[in-house]
């Protein structure tokens, strides 16, 4: 993601996490990502640091956190719940990858 080979020197900023999410996830997926972690990237971050991060976010405890912002990622209108226009704007998001 940070395209760098020395992972002491690796450091991400907000236009490569941008670049790699538009590569990963196509269209409106990719910009309820970038939001729900815009405040991360104020500066460049280190690796270490984005691994203590992720590794603070996917903590156990941290449950109500992590459902918080999957709803906000799969909350396409953004009124408050997910229902079935969410869920097909997540399906045709992800249409061109898988055929079937």
């Amino acid at each position: 993601m940070c395209q760098e080979k020395n992972i002491n020197r690796a450091k991400l900023t907000r236009g490569k996490f941008k670049a790699f999410l538009s590569i990963r996830y196509k269209g409106v997926v990719a910009e309820k990502i970038k939001t729900a972690f815009k405040t991360l990237f104020s500066t460049p971050i280190e690796y270490e640091f984005y691994c203590d991060l992720m590794e603070r976010l996917l903590n156990p405890l941290e449950k109500n956190r992590i459902f918080r912002i999957a709803h906000s990622l799969y909350d396409f209108d953004d009124d408050g719940r997910i229902d079935e226009l969410d869920a097909y704007c997540f399906y045709t998001c992800f249409e061109s990858e898988n055929s079937e």
